[in-house]
């Protein structure tokens, strides 16, 4: 069977190369969208004042590991693409999950970070004296920790697994690192379960909120509700729009992936394989307008940043325009941030 699989890729590659082109083409231009959005996001979390705290340090990690997938994935299509069409060489499956390797983690770790953040959204609202007193050494840190180092050994025991096996491929997926199908699909089933189990607490915390807010309401104590769960509601608006829009995208890309496995047609297993790659990159790109539809905050600072940047560059082309020097120009400009920042402190 495994022989039978290798014959057809080679024959996708041969007579369907704008199929595997052009989906290689989609996948490496939705990871340079996922790095440029991801890195904004991270950028405009750490320069806002409300953001730049602990509640929100899991979301700039998730943006962060999205980054990284991004740049992972253009990485590999590339190099996948070079390796099948210039070179015209086939790959060992051992060093082919070497090369998967950082991209298996970020994804992994994606759906991890997700259930921290459900555990801290969790914590937030059922013990929100708790979420907003403890250390966050205490928490949600170790979380994240257990989190990353589970992502780091389901990639280390992919990899090992693929050094056991002897066989060459022209294209090749993580899927590939396995040693049979059963466990590749147990592995997909095994996220699909944690990412339901993730949404239903999602749900518990929704009906829980609108529970208290319906019981304060009715004894007139609305204002003490929103004193005490101001933090609990924000948190909820934003991680749970994310938490639900990710894991909806993860659980069907997965599905798509455990269909693929199903089939022996090499065609329709490709492009359902590639759908998961799709929405998983997709699942990324979404945070940042979640996060640009549900936070005043996020807004405001990517506002901010916008607006300094529209007046460095007029301000630069002006200059430039006036016959200045580089050496004016970028002195000129260290003066006009001075100035902005003298502003901005006046303001506060």
């Amino acid at each position: 069977m495994k022989m039978a699989n290798d014959t057809l890729q080679s024959m996708l590659v041969t007579h369907e190369s704008a199929l595997v082109e052009s989906t290689s083409a989609i996948v490496a231009l939705i990871g340079v969208v996922e790095i440029a959005i991801s890195l904004l996001g991270v950028l405009v979390i750490l320069k806002s004042k409300e953001l730049r705290n602990i509640h929100f340090l899991t979301i700039c990690i998730l943006c962060f590991n999205d980054a990284v997938g991004g740049v992972s994935s253009v990485e590999f299509e590339i190099w996948q693409i070079f390796n099948v069409y210039f070179v015209q060489r086939t790959v060992e499956i051992a060093y082919c999950c070497q090369r998967l390797f950082l991209l298996h983690t970020v994804q992994t770790n994606d759906v991890m970070l997700v259930a921290v953040l459900s555990i801290e959204r969790t914590v937030a609202i059922f013990q929100p004296s708790f979420y907003r007193n403890v250390s966050p050494w205490k928490f949600p840190v170790p979380l994240l920790f257990a989190a990353f180092m589970f992502s780091l050994s389901m990639s280390l025991v992919m990899v090992i697994d693929g050094f056991q096996q002897n066989r060459s491929l022209m294209l090749c997926g993580s899927d590939d690192c396995w040693s049979s199908t059963i466990t590749s699909t147990t592995f997909q089933y095994y996220f699909i379960v944690v990412s339901v189990v993730i949404l239903l607490f999602n749900g518990i915390c929704l009906i829980y909120v609108s529970w208290k807010a319906r019981t304060y309401r009715k004894r007139n104590l609305l204002n003490i509700f929103r004193l005490k769960y101001k933090e609990s509601v924000r948190l909820m608006k934003t991680f749970g729009a994310i938490i639900a829009v990710m894991l909806i995208l993860q659980i069907f890309g997965r599905l798509f992936r455990i269909i693929s496995l199903s089939t022996d047609n090499i065609r329709v297993r490709f492009s359902l394989g590639n759908v998961f790659r799709v929405l998983n990159s997709l699942s990324a790109v979404s945070n940042f307008f979640i996060f640009l539809l549900t936070s005043d905050s996020f807004r405001f600072t990517l506002r901010n940043i916008i607006w300094q940047y529209l007046i460095y560059i007029t301000f630069a082309r002006g200059c430039w325009n006036q016959g200045f020097s580089l050496r004016s120009i970028i002195g000129l400009k260290f003066l006009l941030v001075l100035l902005i920042r003298s502003l901005e402190v006046l303001s506060v």
